[in-house]
């Protein structure tokens, strides 16, 4: 970490390195601290946000211009947009007759290459001066002040996620895409014949993402495992773009979009839903006046879209359509130039391929790149190396980089995690790595003569109930998003900016755009806070709370929900029989663990089907249409006893019997009839849910409310809003 006030030195390292340490040199005799980039790489191989943070700390940006500087993607001109953009002041020291950069031609030029003794002591007396913020020349791009902020918002999202440079290498994966076939050129043809290699030849795998990006034409599917970095290479990409927009308003304008964010009912095109999310953009007019040919999306989190929705919510039994295959359409239809990320188990599952020109996967890190990661960590290299459990969870990128920071103090410490099992040791990782971001924010804080704003144990178990809650109901809200309306909930309107604000701080965290709007800095990291909150209000004494925690296990795709799940319907079935019979917990989970009883198979050794049963049976909407198509699936693989327990199910649905316990005299049994009702979310339900907003209990309105928000129609939250104004005018 730089202290600031340091000077910070841009130059190109290809002609300028002599002269920057020959600089940095006379700087630091005059009592100055500097800052350069010392490392190796190429702007496309750069996933970190350390030359930002080095000039947001600066006082001075003091810029060698050489011959190399001219080149276009040299790091010279990102490093002076990024300057111009954190408004600081920029000196012009010139190596040779060179003319600086358009967007600081104005600033006065000292004339090292004339003369380095009168160059010299004309810089350190300007250093000597008030800085005096740079102005650029005025732009004729409209666009400038959102391209601006999309370069701050990805800046912003790689300082809180990348916590150390990782090389990610990608292989291409033509069977994702249907793709163009590669021009043929007679010329390349005969160099291949001869075994020559040329630059034309199509390749197969790619050092950078750039290359593979320029490969296929700027038209490219972005796969990978969860954590391989796919966000992070499409965030990456998104400054290069941003920058290069900045430097020269010809370039394509690049526009970032949350695929979760697109609304699968409306289906707008890609342009029009992307301009429309824009202030910037909308108050321009931009759709009118953009063509695609201008434009590059950025569009991540394809696998963030639910898979299935009802074609219409006020009638779910009339069948479902999947979004994914939705959006994959606007895409086809879209000719601009795009890069869309999906996990990759996620897109194989949409059975569809992407009118793309091409696709690649991430590849999972080497053993001798996590040894070159950890080179200045021997020992905790020794501590993975020798365990092939934690040396295989290394080689995801985004778990190696947390491990790293976790445990670069202690290693021994990570050895203790060895004998977990992979949920658990994940956990264990993510737990870790909290526990020291939060220690190292309190020794910042306590330099500083204070403490941090909340303890570390009321940290977790808040952000474990915001994660729960996102995760039991990613099929009503949109995936990984967070409202200013969540922290409400569970923190409270008066700490929830303070909460916020530290979670930020903490890179637990970050804002996603300028609506208010949050998401866990990884969807593992969510998962893991909701787990472990769960986990420990499976047998919480309330039903709806028990009942989140039951939707938020069955959303782990792995086999430890399962053992949960089935001792949970145990206790449900011997404590609440007598109260909530036909409640949710009873008919949705009960026949399903009776079911995973009659099988000789242990628990831990379910097989991944069953697994996925489980996940099914707690999501499904108990329509016929809907239960017979998976039935007969389940038939057809051999699997008849999960069949008949399905279709058993559906015909015990029972929504009148449902409907009278909303007028049972005990207030639990009317709550958990209520969660019941929100989950199956057809028109009965929905006026059953109606009738009892105005129950007398305080417990019951709050799950009615919940419900409703659940089903999520305009009638539904209509009803919402006028409930709480009416509590609001009460008090």
């Amino acid at each position: 970490m730089t202290n600031p006030g340091h000077i910070f030195i841009s130059y190109a390292r290809k002609d300028g390195l002599e002269y920057a340490t020959r600089l940095e040199h006379v700087l630091n005799e005059q009592g100055y601290a500097t800052w350069r980039d010392i490392r190796k790489l190429e702007p496309e191989q750069d996933f970190t946000a350390q030359i930002e943070q080095g000039i947001e700390q600066a006082a001075w940006v003091v810029v060698c211009i050489t011959p190399d500087v001219k080149r276009g993607d040299s790091f010279v001109r990102r490093e002076i947009q990024y300057a111009l953009v954190v408004k600081k002041p920029v000196l012009v020291a010139r190596f040779g007759d060179v003319t600086p950069p358009i967007h600081i031609i104005n600033q006065t030029w000292i004339e090292f290459w004339k003369d380095w003794s009168v160059a010299e002591r004309q810089l350190l007396s300007n250093l000597q001066k008030a800085p005096v913020e740079v102005v650029a020349p005025a732009s004729d791009d409209p666009f400038r002040p959102y391209v601006e902020r999309l370069l701050k918002t990805s800046v912003n999202f790689l300082q809180k996620t990348v916590i150390s440079l990782i090389d990610v290498e990608s292989t291409a994966s033509p069977e994702a895409v249907e793709g163009k076939a590669p021009e043929v050129d007679m010329l390349a043809q005969l160099f291949e014949a001869h075994e020559i290699e040329d630059e034309t030849e199509t390749k197969s795998e790619f050092k950078t993402f750039a290359e593979a990006f320029e490969q296929y034409h700027g038209r490219i599917l972005l796969l990978g495992e969860p954590g391989a970095g796919k966000t992070i290479t499409l965030m990456a990409t998104t400054r290069e773009a941003a920058t290069r927009r900045l430097d020269d308003p010809t370039q394509l304008l690049p526009l970032f979009g949350l695929i979760p964010t697109w609304d699968a009912y409306k289906q707008l095109p890609l342009m029009d839903w992307l301009v429309g999310a824009l202030p910037e953009l909308k108050g321009l007019g931009a759709s009118k006046h953009l063509h695609e040919e201008d434009m590059l999306y950025l569009l991540d989190g394809l696998d963030e879209l639910p898979e299935s929705r009802p074609i219409d919510p006020k009638k779910p039994e009339e069948g479902t359509f999947n979004p994914r295959i939705r959006f994959l359409e606007v895409v086809e239809r879209s000719s601009a130039k795009m890069i869309v990320s999906c996990r990759i188990e996620d897109f194989k599952s949409i059975q569809q391929k992407a009118a793309l020109d091409g696709a690649v996967t991430l590849k999972r890190l080497t053993d001798e790149q996590v040894q070159a990661y950890l080179r200045d960590l021997p020992l905790l290299w020794k501590v993975i190396s020798a365990d092939s459990d934690l040396l295989d969870i290394a080689k995801t990128p985004l778990l190696l980089s947390i491990m790293a920071f976790a445990f670069q103090k202690q290693p021994e410490n990570l050895q203790q995690l060895a004998d977990l099992k992979e949920g658990a040791l994940r956990d264990a990782i993510f737990n870790a790595y909290i526990r020291e971001r939060y220690d190292h924010e309190r020794r910042k804080l306590k330099a500083k003569g204070l403490k941090p704003p909340f303890e570390l144990d009321v940290l977790i178990r808040d952000l474990g109930w915001l994660a729960m809650r996102n995760a039991a109901d990613d099929d009503y809200v949109k995936s990984n998003l967070l409202t200013t309306r969540d922290f409400w909930r569970v923190i409270g309107s008066n700490m929830s900016p303070k909460f916020i604000s530290f979670c930020e701080q903490l890179s637990l965290i970050l804002a996603v755009d300028s609506e208010q709007k949050w998401r866990f800095i990884h969807l593992k990291l969510r998962d893991t806070l909701a787990y472990q909150r769960a986990e420990k209000l499976m047998y919480d004494s309330v039903v709806p709370i028990r009942d989140i925690a039951v939707r938020m296990m069955s959303k782990i795709n792995e086999t430890r929900p399962i053992t949960q799940l089935s001792r949970a319907v145990n206790d449900v079935d011997g404590n609440l029989s007598s109260r909530a019979k036909h409640v949710l917990e009873l008919f949705r989970f009960y026949e399903s663990a009776k079911a995973f009883t009659t099988l000789t198979t242990p628990i831990e050794e379910i097989d991944s089907e069953l697994i996925e049963f489980a996940r099914t049976i707690s999501e499904l909407l108990l329509g016929p249409s809907s239960v017979d198509n998976l039935a007969e699936d389940l038939y057809g693989k051999g699997l008849s006893i999960l069949a008949q327990t399905l279709l058993q199910m559906r015909d015990n649905h029972d929504m009148n019997g449902l409907l009278a316990l909303l007028n049972n005299e005990d207030k639990i049994t009317r709550s958990s009839v209520a969660v019941a009702l929100g989950r199956i979310g057809d028109n009965l339900a929905l006026e059953g849910l109606l009738q009892n907003l105005d129950d007398q209990d305080k417990l019951v309105r709050s799950s009615v409310v919940e419900a409703l928000e659940q089903i999520g129609n305009e009638e539904a939250l209509r009803a919402v809003d006028e409930y709480e104004k009416t509590q609001k005018n009460r008090k």
